[in-house]
């Protein structure tokens, strides 16, 4: 009996994730059913993984905080690392839905790197809670293997975004570009750089640093901001 609700929650687990098509299922990213409380739960733990330690956060905090019984936050999940992978998890497919929302409606590669650029703007205080949360954990990676791929997959997604969207306007003739890759890379990196310097310097202005990134890559591209038919 066992075995057979084992094997029918891991073909559930198995569907859900298959229909999360473009979340990286296959990078690792682990799909939940979720709910409005789930989700809160999930914020609340973020807050909690960014400001403090992660040995010093603990369960019962996060419960207090979300209104929540303890017991209950184990209804969702079965420990603080679930918790914490499935916060990472949460983070990482908001940013990535929330762009594949809006790249529905535009085909414009002006408007897929702006769009990008302007959500990392949009969401920058969530998006350095994330990079607080990365760097934190990154000297443990034997630790969370998971959420090791799920940040890498983030990663690769950004920079395959980019760097599709290079070469779109490199077939518009829009832009003029030799390394595509290369040069997604570095605004990647840069991106990464901004909210590293923010988390060091409060007085970094996020939306000026990602404007400026904005204003070097079109210099790169050879890209004049008014031209039409971006």
């Amino acid at each position: 009996m066992k075995r057979t609700r084992l094997q029918a929650e891991q073909r559930r687990r198995s569907h859900n994730r298959s229909s999360q098509a473009g979340l990286g299922a296959k990078h690792g990213i682990q799909a939940r059913k979720r709910n409005s409380t789930s989700d809160a739960l999930l914020e609340v733990a973020l807050e909690f993984f960014s400001t403090k330690a992660y040995a010093e956060v603990t369960i019962q905090e996060i419960a207090k905080q979300s209104n929540l019984t303890y017991s209950l936050v184990y209804y969702y999940y079965k420990s603080k690392e679930d918790l914490f992978q499935s916060a990472v998890s949460h983070a990482i497919e908001r940013a990535i839905e929330n762009y594949n929302n809006l790249r529905e409606r535009h085909s414009s590669p002006v408007d897929l790197i702006n769009y990008w650029l302007e959500y990392n703007i949009r969401e920058s205080t969530a998006l350095k809670r994330l990079v607080k949360i990365m760097f934190e954990f990154s000297g443990k990676r034997d630790g969370s293997p998971s959420v090791v791929r799920e940040v890498e997959y983030f990663y690769m997604f950004e920079r395959k975004l980019l760097a599709d969207g290079i070469r779109l306007g490199i077939e518009r003739g829009l832009f003029t570009c030799t390394s595509p890759d290369e040069t997604a890379a570095f605004v990647s990196t840069h991106i990464d750089g901004i909210f590293h310097g923010a988390l060091v310097r409060p007085e970094l202005d996020i939306e000026s640093a990602m404007n400026n990134l904005r204003d070097v890559l079109w210099r790169l591209l050879e890209y004049e901001p008014h031209q039409l038919g971006g």
